[in-house]
């Protein structure tokens, strides 16, 4: 474990110094268990909701139209223009 120092606005320190005896924990503990809640804990990834928030996220381009055609502009081959040149 790392040890590092954090400065307290006065409000906040008395804050944590009645809950941490309410609780009998450290305000240490009571910061490090808040970081973990905040920024570490990412059990489980919501891919539905990702999907939601992705789906169409083309619909509107104008270069686009098919789907298909796209690809198939993609996969066309040319090498032999290339060659031309």
């Amino acid at each position: 474990m790392k040890r590092t120092q954090l400065y307290l606005n006065d409000e906040l320190y008395r804050y944590l110094s009645t809950l941490s005896r309410q609780e009998k924990k450290t305000i240490s503990e009571l910061v490090r268990s808040a970081i973990t809640e905040k920024y570490l804990i990412k059990d489980t990834i919501d891919k539905v909701d990702i999907v939601d928030r992705l789906a169409g996220i083309w619909k509107n381009r104008e270069d686009m139209r098919s789907a298909e055609k796209y690809v198939r502009a993609l996969r066309k081959d040319t090498r032999k223009k290339r060659l031309k040149e």
